[in-house]
């Protein structure tokens, strides 16, 4: 019995210590939303949270979305400037870190743990670039709480004000609650003059939060110029707006050629000709014509001499025979130097469909005449200023597709992301040449253990994983990420660039 006792009372005991560790919450979330008549917001968060040891130990940790695609898949990159940061009344430590789609506030000291109890957090913070206007009103429509919150929150508030007092006849106010894309209506929301008030009017669970809705009329805020618009455009997707640019530059380049040399004369009164220009053999005409040499300019100069006596033409089965006449004619551009190839000091020559050297000497003695005598007179092909545009195009397509620097760089494009996450998750133990492993390094040994690898999509569930199966007796997993961890973080960003989640599988366990 006093043994039973005994385990009875260390049972009451352990209960009563955990009974004694409160709850972790965030206790009154309530967030003031001033929006300035340039479109500009300030916004003042006052957290109350119930801190006991377990997750909340220095301070909280503040997430904010800036970085998101729009409906036609723009990306879109919002200001965001943290102009105070406060607990229980006194200026508090804080230092912002950069997220895949935004910036965290991380607020306390690592020096200094927080007294358990309610500790009251002020955040103020300016933003922008986050209305929306419309055709018959503008609108705010923002996330009061976010969805980040490992906390549960016993009550949010928001209070709405507009730069001119807007009758509350003219307002319309609404509200969601719930976890991301819920429309939850646990609220009540009214309108004032200048402003609406919302409130929840139940608790909300972990990761669940408040979203606020605000219609007012037109001309209240200023809306950004289609010029503003435009720069925002190209700041945010930086790809695009090389690509624009280049297009442009590309565009002016090859309009400059040609307005300089590429307008055609004015013509004049017109009317048939029935014989080719005096000056101009049959082929010279063909040549300018189709502004390159073929085997019709070479037919069309046989022709002409045989028209002209030179030479006698008949058919012999398959081919032809040439026979020189001896009459002396007027040669025209290239026709002599041809000639004098293709007889080779005779009189008769053959033309069949085999290669025959004579005969292509004798093509290319006409051809090199008439490039020299009529390219870049009669006509100019453009071939530099094309060579050069086309230079140009590449430099586009590469600075459109974006920089894939692992420290700093981001997708700026879809296939720019797409080049992002195959070139970053190309890791496998092909791709190392020297099979000798005492003289690998830390690259090498990473790659040599990895002996499969593959990028598996999941268009539906929206999911991009990289799995990996490798060899730890060659290198650890920790050397994988030791080497490879900024690459697995821009592959995360530029998979969420598409929309879509980005898990690391090893040997069968998710990493991420």
């Amino acid at each position: 019995m006093r043994r039973v006792s005994r385990q009875m009372l260390g049972a009451l005991l352990a209960l009563a210590s955990l009974a004694a560790v409160g709850e972790e919450k965030i206790v009154d979330f309530a967030a003031d939303i001033a929006i300035s008549g340039d479109g500009a917001l300030t916004v003042t968060e006052t957290i109350v949270v119930q801190a006991e040891g377990a997750n909340i130990k220095r301070g909280i940790l503040r997430d904010f979305p800036t970085a998101y695609t729009d409906r036609a898949g723009n990306a879109v990159r919002v200001p965001f400037e943290v102009i105070a940061v406060r607990r229980d009344g006194a200026a508090e430590p804080y230092a912002l870190e950069a997220l895949a789609n935004g910036v965290r506030i991380r607020i306390g000291r690592a020096d200094l743990l927080l007294d358990r109890g309610e500790h009251r957090y002020e955040i103020e913070y300016r933003t922008a670039r986050q209305l929306g206007f419309f055709a018959a009103h503008d609108e705010l429509y923002w996330n009061v709480t976010g969805n980040g919150w490992t906390f549960a929150i016993d009550r949010a508030s928001a209070r709405v004000r507009l730069p001119q007092p807007v009758p509350a006849a003219r307002l319309s106010a609404e509200a969601y609650t719930g976890p991301s894309g819920a429309r939850g209506a646990d609220y009540t929301a009214r309108v004032v003059d200048g402003g609406a008030e919302y409130e929840t009017t139940r608790r909300l669970p972990p990761h669940h939060g408040l979203t606020v809705v605000l219609a007012f009329p037109k001309g209240v805020v200023a809306a950004p110029s289609t010029l503003e618009r435009a720069g925002w455009f190209v700041r945010d997707n930086v790809g695009a707006g090389v690509a624009l640019a280049g297009v442009l530059a590309v565009w002016a380049f090859l309009y400059w050629r040609w307005d300089r040399i590429g307008r055609d004369p004015k013509p004049g009164p017109r009317f048939p000709r029935y014989d080719p220009p005096s000056s101009m053999s049959a082929a010279a005409v063909r040549f300018v014509d189709k502004m390159s040499f073929d085997s019709r300019c070479f037919a069309a100069a046989l022709l002409g001499l045989g028209a002209r006596g030179y030479l006698k033409i008949h058919q012999n089965g398959d081919g032809f025979t040439l026979e020189r006449t001896g009459r002396d004619v007027a040669f025209g551009t290239g026709e002599k130097a041809m000639a004098d190839k293709l007889f080779g000091g005779g009189d008769v020559a053959t033309l069949q469909k085999q290669y025959d050297p004579s005969v292509a000497a004798a093509q290319k003695e006409l051809s090199d005449a008439l490039e020299h005598h009529y390219a870049d007179v009669l006509f100019k092909r453009n071939r530099t200023p094309l060579v050069l545009a086309g230079f140009g195009a590449m430099a586009t397509v590469a600075g459109a597709i974006g920089n894939h620097d692992e420290g700093d760089g981001d997708p700026v494009s879809v296939p720019g992301a797409a080049l992002i996450i195959a070139d970053k998750c190309d890791v496998i133990r092909t791709r190392v040449r020297n099979r000798n492993m005492i003289h690998f390094d830390i690259h090498d040994r990473v790659n040599y253990a990895v002996e499969n690898s593959r990028v598996v999509v999941d268009r539906e569930g929206r999911q991009i994983t990289l799995e990996l199966a490798i060899d730890t007796s060659i290198s650890t997993v920790m050397e994988y990420f030791e080497i490879f961890l900024d690459r697995m973080k821009i592959s995360r960003r530029a998979a969420q660039y598409l929309n879509c989640d980005f898990k690391l599988l090893m040997n069968g366990t998710v990493l991420s």
